[in-house]
């Protein structure tokens, strides 16, 4: 396959013997170099190999062809580790292999740089071809598999039906057709054509019911069809998070489904002041072209309240783009002091609590300077804190803030550590990916 470098392998096995089958899943790359460098230039694939004579012969699959789970170097730590290393193989009763990884590059990374750090889990599941078992291993050359199909129409009335489908598993020998079935009302399927795409656009007469089959043909014959496909229209996409207005696109929830706080002991404050329901992110259109983040909080909501409670912090944090060993986290926050009066500011975050690595700068926020601006309003419990991208690393388009989460601390000196345990109210983490003031121009 020409690789150069893996990394995860998770080996599998199953029959035993001169004749004994194993697999070896692992993520490779066909650049060399330094691969756990942030900066390798290098493009990672899910690979699983599989011998069936112990051993002595090994073939190799690419299983993510044309979708890379990664881009650039699989590092130790910092940004590009991505949480790759969750990451196993297993044989299910019958021998098929299936590997759980995750998916670092999807969207538009899929087809170019840079690197989207989604940590997408993701199964794959062997669908033909021998297994670990040799009992029960499928007749290869076989007819292929069922395709799965969809068929959608833009409105009720719609006079064209767009009908898909994935390829399935081609049986051991190459597709070289489909054959496409239409029923009307409650009639017979009969063949409407044939050919070798996988979407076929039908034009029919509007208000009539019709019913659709797909089989796929190999040199052995036509396979299997699956569930019949009825025309639905799809419902309206719901519309994309826009970066460019306030307050720009949801990061962080902390409310459950049915409208109740996502809140537990011991962060689960009394004061609706401290009460975080959501956080946003956004980088709109600014005079002069400035680059500039706008975080905002949204709290509970505190009718009546005409201030801030004195010496207590309201924080958003996230992994910074160039970590140390002391401080691998970046924050903006809203502050009291023991007056009162609020400020806003921003700094460094320090590392996470090791027993077996104690560290003086663990969970404690350092303040490097204060951010360009920020708002409160105490009724409505929004906070907004504007922050140029300078202040922000010099952060990039296309970089991003992963483990993004907020944080409050009620009637407490800012100088004490800012851990879980401290915290009035904790979200879970979010990711945004920075899109560039000049994107909203």
């Amino acid at each position: 396959m020409g690789l150069a470098g893996s990394e995860f392998p998770a080996m599998v096995a199953g029959d035993g013997g001169v004749n004994g089958r194993a697999a070896l899943a692992f993520f490779g790359t066909a650049t060399s170099g330094n691969f756990t460098a942030p900066d390798f230039p290098g493009i990672w694939y899910l690979y699983v190999a599989s011998t069936f004579d112990g051993g002595k012969t090994w073939v190799t699959t690419n299983v993510t062809p044309g979708d890379p789970i990664q881009r650039g170097g699989i590092c130790g730590s910092g940004t590009c580790r991505n949480l790759l290393d969750f990451f196993d193989a297993t044989i299910d009763r019958e021998g098929r292999v299936v590997v759980g990884y995750e998916d670092g590059c999807t969207g538009p990374c899929v087809q170019s740089a840079p690197n989207t750090f989604s940590s997408k889990g993701v199964i794959a599941r062997q669908s033909g071809g021998r297994r670990m078992f040799a009992q029960y291993d499928p007749a290869v050359p076989g007819v292929p598999g069922a395709p799965q199909v969809t068929a959608t129409k833009d409105s009720s009335a719609s006079a064209l039906v767009h009908l898909a489908w994935l390829a399935p598993d081609d049986g051991g020998a190459p597709i070289n057709a489909y054959n496409i079935y239409r029923r009307t009302g409650a009639g017979v399927f009969t063949l409407l054509t044939s050919g070798a795409g996988t979407s076929y656009d039908d034009s029919v007469p509007p208000n009539l019911n019709y019913t659709y089959r797909v089989r796929a043909v190999n040199s052995i014959g036509e396979g299997p069809y699956g569930v019949d496909a009825v025309p639905v229209v799809p419902p309206p996409a719901p519309p994309s998070p826009n970066p460019c207005v306030l307050p720009g696109v949801l990061v962080l929830n902390d409310v459950k489904s049915d409208g109740t706080d996502d809140d537990s002991a011991p962060n689960a404050p009394l004061d609706a002041r401290f009460n975080i329901k959501q956080a946003y992110v956004a980088e709109p259109s600014l005079t002069g072209g400035a680059q500039k983040l706008v975080f905002t909080i949204q709290l509970a909501q505190s009718a009546g309240a005409t201030s801030a409670p004195a010496n207590s912090q309201w924080y958003i944090i996230w992994n910074r783009l160039h970590a140390d060993a002391n401080f691998d986290r970046w924050w903006v926050a809203m502050k009291t002091d023991a007056a009162g009066l609020v400020h806003y500011e921003y700094g460094k975050f320090g590392v996470p609590t090791d027993p077996l690595s104690p560290n003086t700068n663990t969970n404690m926020a350092v303040k490097i300077g204060d951010a360009d601006s920020g708002t409160y309003n105490p009724a409505t419990g929004v906070i907004t804190i504007t922050l140029s991208t300078s202040k922000a690393e010099g952060a990039q388009p296309g970089q991003p803030f992963n483990g993004l989460n907020a944080r409050t601390f009620m009637g407490q000196p800012d100088t004490l550590i800012k851990s879980t345990r401290t915290a009035a109210d904790i979200t879970g983490d979010g990711t945004y990916v920075l899109v560039g003031n000049n994107t909203c121009h």
